[in-house]
């Protein structure tokens, strides 16, 4: 049985023939095999039972016609509720779940979900005020991957691709380093971790996730906190306001290498060996090079997200 508070799809018909089935059958099965709780469970099921809506009368056996239905289902989120490609895609795979869980052909090829461009839109940035409200409800209230990825995206200013990369080889506790893989051919480089966010990174496994479960996790930390979403804010709106404050205190070519921006000349080299990587009889440990550490801690000084995490 699927809990009658929960979201529910109307009983139409959306199949022809004798193997008609109605919505509230599909919509059942894809919830008695959905393992998310909670509120991503919930997010889940809203974008089901949404399309079902929207799609009325369908007969799935025609590939075209259910092809044009996604199609304006994530049209119809784009116009009406200013999804960005993020929030598209992660519709996109919700729905293709409720297909392959009703065993219904899938009328997308490989690379046909929506594409993500840092370039897209203007990403609006978040008050500071909101952001330390959000780390205190985080703090208390969080899962080990809402507080890690806030955390680092307070601390960092991450990227959501280079949050969904982060495993184990790249977040060394033991020596109080982090590793970024930078995207938009930025510099990777190494970062010291400062002790007031220790205690919110050891909680949580890391091991690199999917691009949905990155906007999933900014959602959640949304629907905890009581925030309304805003077209297109996520882990990078935090990069904003962190670029408007360190901005305040430190030239713009510290700022940009603190972040990863791709800079040529001298810094290139520098940037390339920020961190050694030294082998013992035990594995590997890391040092950040010392000009980059001191950066990093005249960083920390001035960023006030680092201090509401202590």
């Amino acid at each position: 049985m699927v809990d009658k508070k929960k979201p529910q799809a109307p009983g139409l018909f959306i199949l022809t023939g004798p193997k008609a089935a109605p919505k509230q059958v599909l919509f059942d099965r894809y919830a008695s095999r959905l393992v998310s709780e909670g509120s991503v469970r919930t997010t889940y099921l809203r974008l089901v039972y949404d399309f079902l809506n929207y799609a009325e009368a369908i007969d799935f056996h025609d590939e075209e016609q259910t092809r044009k239905k996604v199609q304006g289902f994530l049209k119809k989120l784009e116009r009406e509720r200013g999804y960005c490609a993020g929030s598209l895609r992660v519709a996109f795979a919700t729905v293709r779940a409720f297909y392959s869980r009703n065993t219904i052909i899938w009328p997308f090829g490989r690379g046909e979900a929506p594409q993500i461009s840092e370039q897209e839109v203007q990403v609006p940035a978040i008050h500071p005020d909101l952001i330390v409200e959000m780390i205190d409800v985080v703090k208390e209230k969080g899962t080990p991957r809402q507080k890690a990825f806030l955390a680092l995206s307070t601390t960092y200013g991450l990227r959501r691709a280079e949050l969904k990369e982060l495993g184990p080889t790249e977040v060394k506790l033991k020596d109080k380093t982090l590793y970024i893989a930078t995207k938009k051919h930025g510099r990777a480089r190494s970062h010291v971790i400062p002790d007031a966010i220790i205690p919110y990174l050891a909680g949580y496994d890391f091991k690199p996730v999917s691009i949905s479960t990155v906007f999933l996790t900014w959602y959640e930390i949304e629907y905890m906190v009581g925030i309304e979403h805003s077209p297109r804010a996520g882990f990078h709106s935090i990069r904003r306001t962190l670029v408007t404050i360190l901005g305040q205190y430190f030239q713009e070519s510290e700022v940009k290498l603190f972040l990863r921006w791709k800079k040529k000349g001298q810094g290139d080299m520098l940037m390339s060996y920020s961190s050694t990587t030294f082998i013992t009889r035990t594995g590997t440990t890391n040092q950040v090079q010392p000009a980059m550490s001191d950066m990093d801690s005249r960083m920390f000084e001035k960023n006030p997200f680092v201090g509401a995490w202590k």
